[in-house]
């Protein structure tokens, strides 16, 4: 079924494509049933290989997560408590792409809700096509670890009806499964009770974070799911395996640092052989590149580089770069100050405000994490989120990516976790120190009602913008 999903794509992109060619070559005069045929031909003969790769995919990805044993040991509150979140958040998303097309359709496509890229994804299906704009030199192989869950969406979508929201629809149900199982990894990955995982993930779902990615149709929910999977990989087994880690590194680029954990040996036991293996894996993702057709993305890397460093921080001085990372911060677990923009991009829009002070809530979060990643040095957890957040910090803080256009919000998903992590097992700490097992359920029920009291409001809000300026 997802391989019938891809081609079908596949056939409809290549009649669209032979009907342009049409176009433009004069004296040519294909007819359209002409055209359909060859777009069948295609399709047929990609059938194939697309299954291949699908079954190929499947067993990978099965065998990573029976090694982890990640199944094991959910008890039955477990999945009544998560099913409940699940539910509730897809028919909530159901009713509100019922009602706008603002996240999915609208006839701008780019910066209707932020500065996010949604339409222009979803309009030309990045999730499917190989060589759409988006998947550049930033997720060269987005397409291919996205296409596997993907698919069967797309289809469903075509067979159910034609219209924009019922393929949006569908396709953003995976994607809130998979943010949702991104939840759980992370939970598995810290080591959490069956009680302490029921807190974490139902606090998770009550940040801003959580909320903004369930209607976002951006690409970082695939990139974070592969993130986490090679993270819990890393943790567990000190090696990920390599459908995780070409996973992470091919739907966005900046993961493939984590290349660095693969080497057999650590670097000061034996230089020659880390610096060895570290550039065969390094070989092996650009052959991989290759192999998938995506030479162009090799090829035309610097020019590509030249292009999107508008987005860097160039023009933005260091002071303003800080006020907006220490925003971005708080911005991971509570609503953002945003408000509706007619200036700036050539249509109504629902925008961050500019940061013109220093965000004190921020900078508390901040000072936890990292308090929380020195306590709690001995786990490699906490290591790597307080890897994560150093990495946070190059990019968007001292590189400026994202802060010219005030759009740090896309981020906090990908980043946002290291910081999750580490506040919950600075709480976990506690509660260990004074011996007692009620302050981690605590802290979890007053946070999530508090979080909920702050971000569904600001939901609401951004949702009624859209309703009322972007109606279906």
């Amino acid at each position: 079924m997802t391989a019938l999903g891809v081609c079908l794509f596949q056939y409809e992109n290549a009649v669209y494509k032979l009907e342009r060619v049409t176009d433009i070559v004069k004296g040519m005069n294909y007819s359209d049933l002409i055209m359909t045929l060859i777009g069948i031909c295609i399709a047929i003969l990609s059938m194939p290989f697309v299954f291949f790769c699908l079954v190929v995919f499947w067993n990978s990805l099965i065998s990573v997560f029976r090694k982890s044993h990640f199944l094991s040991g959910i008890s039955t509150t477990e999945w009544i408590v998560y099913s409940i979140i699940l539910l509730t958040t897809m028919l909530f998303m159901t009713l509100i792409f019922s009602k706008t097309n603002a996240f999915y359709g609208t006839q701008y496509y780019y910066d209707t809700i932020y500065t996010s890229d949604s339409m222009s994804l979803v309009k030309g299906n990045a999730y499917l096509s190989l060589r759409h704009q988006e998947n550049d030199l930033r997720q060269p192989l987005f397409a291919i670890f996205s296409a596997p869950f993907s698919g069967f969406p797309y289809l469903f979508g075509k067979l159910v009806g034609k219209s924009e929201a019922i393929q949006a629809i569908s396709l953003n149900c995976t994607q809130i499964i998979l943010l949702f199982v991104s939840q759980l990894i992370l939970a598995k990955t810290i080591s959490l009770s069956p009680q302490k995982r029921i807190c974490f993930v139902t606090l998770s779902s009550a940040t801003y974070t959580y909320m903004l990615f369930t209607l976002m149709m951006e690409q970082y929910v695939v990139a974070y799911f592969w993130l986490i999977l090679c993270i819990h990989q890393i943790i567990l087994n000190d090696k990920p395996d390599r459908i995780a880690l070409w996973g992470a590194s091919g739907t966005l680029l900046t993961s493939s640092i984590l290349i660095f954990k693969m080497p057999s040996c650590k670097l000061k036991e034996d230089r020659k052989r880390w610096i060895r293996e570290l550039f065969n894996y390094g070989f092996e993702f650009v052959l991989l590149i290759a192999l998938f057709c995506r030479a162009d993305v090799l090829l035309s890397a610097i020019s590509r580089i030249t292009s999107l460093s508008r987005f860097g921080g160039g023009g933005v001085s260091i002071f303003q770069r800080q006020l907006q990372y220490i925003e971005f911060v708080h911005n991971i677990f509570c609503a953002p100050k945003a408000d509706v923009n007619l200036t700036d991009f050539g249509h109504i829009s629902w925008q961050l405000l500019s940061v013109k002070a220093l965000n004190l809530v921020g900078v508390i979060i901040l000072l936890l994490a990292i308090f929380s990643g020195i306590v709690n040095r001995e786990n490699k957890s906490s290591r790597i989120a307080g890897n994560w957040i150093v990495f946070s910090y190059l990019i968007l803080s001292l590189l400026g990516w994202g802060t010219k256009e005030n759009g740090l919000i896309l981020y906090s998903l990908y980043f946002g976790w290291a910081f999750y992590v580490l506040l919950f097992q600075l709480f976990e700490k506690i509660e260990k120190k004074l011996s007692t097992c009620f302050i981690v359920p605590l802290v979890s029920l007053t946070g999530f009602i508090i979080l909920v009291s702050i971000n569904a409001p600001a939901i609401i809000e951004m949702v009624n913008f859209a309703i009322e300026n972007y109606p279906v």
